[in-house]
């Protein structure tokens, strides 16, 4: 597969029925993005061994149309001398007229980014991801496609594949078909698709953290933001690190500029005190 990485990673054989034509896409961007064993929770270095266990969940019945196939991974790395490679499959029941039978937004993981200082221009950011994609696949033996990064795309986002998270935020086209709300300690993300008003995020953070401050200070400034959503990438919500790299390598980083409605109360001025201390 053209990486040193993933040379070194042993994954069920068994993958390939489910992933077909984008199985080398996944092992790669799975193996890339992790940090820590699942099993041991030491760092995983760049020369070991690494395993790749995957729960599949698939619906139970399929959907009613003649080849059309969802999937949701699950997957963990570990050493390999940890953890065994292994493939769970999971049936599941799923209603049949639902166009997404899984719903991971539950399990999104988020990073605020207000530009370093309160007087620079740049939009402050939202990296988004979520760590067990759903996909979908219209034939048997095509390359499947993230249902998560296929909404974006609907919703005016862009395509990126490109590691740099500046460079992205720097071309990312502005979207009118999504719409931000900043109200205190809430902000909310909602898309519309078909006329419809479709509900993407909601986080709360606490109004007197500073980092939430400062984020929040610079959104009521620019009434705008750059959202970013990635798979198979690296956030850090502690400390705010965001690593687009093994997303940027293999194409799944979808980003636009929305329009933020700032409501009362939401753009409180911050003290020079004020520093950031990562998202939370």
């Amino acid at each position: 597969m053209g990486d040193a990485g993933v040379d070194k990673v042993d994954w069920p054989p068994e993958l390939r029925v489910f992933k077909t034509a984008d199985t080398s896409h996944y092992v790669l961007a799975t193996a890339t993005s992790a940090r820590t064993c699942a099993t041991c929770s030491r760092p995983l270095e760049l020369d070991d061994r690494r395993s790749l266990t995957v729960q599949v969940t698939v619906p139970d019945p399929p959907p009613p149309l003649p080849g059309f196939r969802y999937r949701h991974f699950v997957a963990e790395v570990h050493h390999r001398s940890c953890q065994a490679p292994r493939l769970w499959v999971v049936p599941t029941t799923v209603d049949e007229t639902s166009t997404l039978p899984f719903t991971p937004d539950s399990d999104m993981h988020y990073v605020l980014i207000a530009p370093p200082h309160p007087d620079e221009a740049d939009l402050p950011g939202l990296v988004l991801t979520t760590p067990d994609p759903v996909v979908v696949r219209e034939l048997d033996h095509a390359e499947g496609r993230s249902a998560w990064i296929s909404t974006y795309l609907e919703l005016g986002f862009e395509l990126f594949g490109v590691g740099e998270l500046g460079w992205v935020t720097a071309h990312a086209p502005t979207t009118t078909a999504v719409q931000g709300t900043l109200d205190g300690a809430l902000f909310a993300l909602t898309g519309t698709l078909d006329g419809e008003q479709v509900p993407l995020l909601q986080l709360t953070r606490r109004v007197d953290h500073p980092a939430y401050r400062r984020w929040r200070r610079a959104v009521a400034a620019s009434g705008a933001l750059c959202v970013v959503y990635a798979e198979y990438v690296h956030l850090d919500t502690r400390s705010g690190a965001v690593d687009l790299a093994p997303g940027g390598r293999v194409g799944d980083i979808a980003a636009a500029v929305v329009r933020v409605d700032i409501l009362p109360g939401s753009a409180d001025d911050v003290t020079a005190d004020d520093v950031s201390t990562g998202p939370e």
